[in-house]
């Protein structure tokens, strides 16, 4: 039993962290309370901190930027938990962002587009009720838009590698398959 330090009552060495600079090896305060004075440390500090990075940015970008990608490099798994989090907290601004990136547009464009499409898949005509079922097709060589399309359109365009006449191959093929007389005979 470790009495802390901030809050007087006596509890548990595992509710305190590990300081091995202390003679006990473990905190002064317990894992509550220490949680309560780093906070209050945060907020209080985190304009000042900002404000330095921001100053060593403007100093030095390219060493700026290597610094945070080497400490970002070692730190892969605390980063990748931080950026799903982030993600989680702020989904339309990742969706706005990707959608810039990739396609020059936003996610209201999007929306937008869906909207005079009539709520449908370009293609199937299908409600897609799912917003992440929504796909922005595009011209790969190009990048313009073309619409919107349920995932199974999207696939379909993928596979046939946007080529038109493979896609009339295979309407041609669903219409006139050899092997349809055949099939419909024996049902």
């Amino acid at each position: 039993m470790k009495i802390c330090s901030v809050c007087k009552i006596p509890k548990d060495e595992a509710e305190f962290y590990k300081n091995k600079a202390q003679p006990t090896g473990l905190h002064y305060e317990c894992k509550t309370c220490f949680k309560k004075i780093t906070s209050k440390h945060e907020s209080k500090y985190k304009a000042r901190r900002n404000e330095l990075h921001r100053g060593y940015y403007k100093a030095d970008p390219q060493k700026y930027i290597d610094k945070v990608k080497k400490w970002a490099s070692s730190n892969r798994e605390y980063v990748r938990v931080k950026d799903r989090e982030y993600r989680k907290k702020f989904p339309d601004k990742f969706k706005n962002y990707d959608l810039k990136k990739n396609y020059g547009t936003t996610l209201e464009e999007k929306n937008r587009r869906f909207h005079l499409q009539g709520n449908k898949c370009a293609i199937c005509k299908k409600a897609i009720p799912k917003e992440r079922l929504r796909h922005f097709d595009h011209n790969h060589n190009t990048k313009e838009l073309r619409g919107i399309l349920c995932h199974g359109c999207n696939m379909i365009l993928g596979f046939a590698k946007e080529d038109c006449k493979i896609l009339l191959s295979a309407v041609w093929y669903l219409v006139n398959s050899p092997w349809r007389e055949r099939w419909e005979k024996q049902s």
